[in-house]
């Protein structure tokens, strides 16, 4: 049985001698789907959590893929479904998460600054912070910024804080 090709002309394949390929830029139709896809992932990874600080983490963690990658604001207004988890996550987390726990002050702390926050990669990374934290059972929020939180939560958002505090 003949060989067609030499072991010469298969190492060529691999040597650096030859033209680097130069990579193949995405066309704008392409770079929107793949934008859509990823942040499409965002959203099912998030549904399929099983815990609320593993949805906000995973949320938190893909957002901030998302904006590393040269997603805009924009784009994340576009995609109804990214948008409403991300504006609804601090009622999530207070829904969900046993009352007055770390994680619930963590809800507290989001429902107040997602709304002028939520386009600031520092916000997300502050957040993953707490929640790994918050996961490993340590205090992250003292007693003092409790009672911060509290007050400032009764002051902006009345009927949320007689619904959660009551």
């Amino acid at each position: 049985m003949n060989r067609r090709y030499s072991y010469k002309q298969f190492s060529s394949l691999w040597s650096k001698d030859q033209g680097q390929r130069e990579s193949v830029p995405l066309s704008y139709s392409s770079e929107k789907a793949f934008i859509k896809k990823a942040m499409d992932e965002v959203c099912l990874d998030a549904e399929l959590a099983e815990r609320t600080s593993d949805y906000t983490y995973i949320l938190c963690k893909g957002m901030k893929r998302l904006f590393s990658i040269g997603v805009t604001a924009k784009d994340v207004e576009a995609h109804r479904n990214l948008l409403n988890k991300i504006l609804y996550l601090g009622k999530d987390i207070l829904e969900a998460s046993q009352k007055f726990s770390e994680l619930f002050y963590l809800g507290v702390l989001i429902e107040m600054k997602m709304v002028s926050r939520w386009r600031e990669v520092a916000f997300y990374s502050f957040l993953i912070s707490a929640l790994k934290s918050i996961m490993k059972e340590n205090r992250f929020i003292s007693k003092e910024m409790k009672i911060k939180l509290t007050k400032l939560f009764a002051k902006d958002n009345t009927d949320l804080y007689r619904y959660y505090f009551s």
